[in-house]
């Protein structure tokens, strides 16, 4: 026996849905993960290269011959625009008046 035409019509469009849906799902993990893979993959390629600095705070050193932490000069190095513009006046005009005192003392 066959199927009647109408219940043929009405299988095809929910095939059709689910693929479409399916289709959709598959374009939008691309959108996101394809960038996402190529960031993680250049920051391996730039680390194993040896480009950058450590993030860590610190960093191991030696004390008269032991091992300790050192502070890691370019841990701020990202912000040192920040510390440059106005650090830099601040202290300046810091250090002027407190050279005025020792001066005048």
């Amino acid at each position: 026996m066959t199927k009647p035409a109408g219940a043929q019509i009405t299988d095809k469009p929910s095939t059709a849905r689910v693929r479409h849906w399916r289709r959709g799902i598959a374009i939008s993990a691309t959108a996101i993960l394809a960038p996402l893979l190529l960031l993680v993959l250049a920051e391996v390629i730039l680390r194993v290269c040896g480009v950058g600095t450590s993030a860590a705070a610190t960093r191991p050193c030696t004390d008269d011959g032991r091992p300790a932490y050192c502070d890691n000069q370019a841990f701020a190095a990202p912000f040192s625009h920040l510390a440059r513009t106005g650090n830099r006046a601040r202290m300046s005009s810091l250090q002027q008046k407190l050279q005025g005192r020792t001066e005048s003392s």
